[in-house]
């Protein structure tokens, strides 16, 4: 007696079908995968902005008047500084780099940025803003866009967002630089896209 041995395989058409299906799965779970990481990033960037905003509110509180601009107020473990209400100055974990643009025609740069001006009222440091930007679209457009600030692809809180006394803002869609050399400091006309006079911290991490 004799046995037949089937050795029939998988066609052509029948391989490529496979591997086609798992390039779509692995494109579709890597994308949603990144979604995620952006979104979790994206949370934590504002967790440090309210911590930084009650720092300085809390400053407020002690000497009724938000505080100026400067390197020392924001790395300074004195007592008279932001640095003494935040037990640790937070810094972008992509700080340097850009983040996500939703339906704008630039990205932002990942950061934080504080800054402080007169009120409507022209009281002195009467209004201050703290903003950073969103990696994850969805956040860039529904949160970043709807703030009422004067930045569309950062998202900002404070007071008087959009006072026509607040100093110039920053356009942060251009001038990242390398992580590394990313230090706490005052910016300049460089570092922003298409504004002049600006004025603001930027703020790189510190105590």
């Amino acid at each position: 007696m004799r046995f037949t041995q089937n050795t029939k395989g998988f066609t052509l058409i029948e391989l490529l079908v496979v591997i086609t299906i798992i390039g779509i799965l692995a494109v579709g779970g890597t994308a949603t995968y990144t979604a995620q990481i952006q979104k979790a990033r994206d949370s934590t960037r504002m967790t440090d902005l309210n911590a930084l905003r009650s720092g300085v509110e809390q400053y407020y509180q002690d000497y009724t008047e938000y505080p100026d601009a400067t390197v020392a107020m924001f790395t300074s473990s004195g007592t008279q500084s932001v640095a003494a209400y935040v037990p640790k100055i937070p810094r972008d974990s992509k700080s340097g780099q850009m983040c996500g643009k939703g339906t704008q025609a630039n990205a932002g740069a990942c950061d934080y940025i504080y800054n402080v001006g007169d009120d409507a009222n022209g009281i002195q440091k009467g209004m201050y803003r703290v903003s950073t930007a969103f990696e994850n679209k969805a956040n860039v457009d529904t949160k970043a866009n709807t703030d009422g600030g004067k930045e569309p692809n950062r998202f900002e809180l404070g007071l008087e967002l959009n006072s026509t006394k607040a100093p110039n803002t920053c356009n942060r869609t251009a001038g990242a630089s390398s992580p590394a050399t990313v230090t706490t400091r005052l910016l300049t006309d460089a570092d922003c896209t298409g504004t002049s006079g600006v004025s603001g911290l930027l703020i790189a991490g510190g105590s």
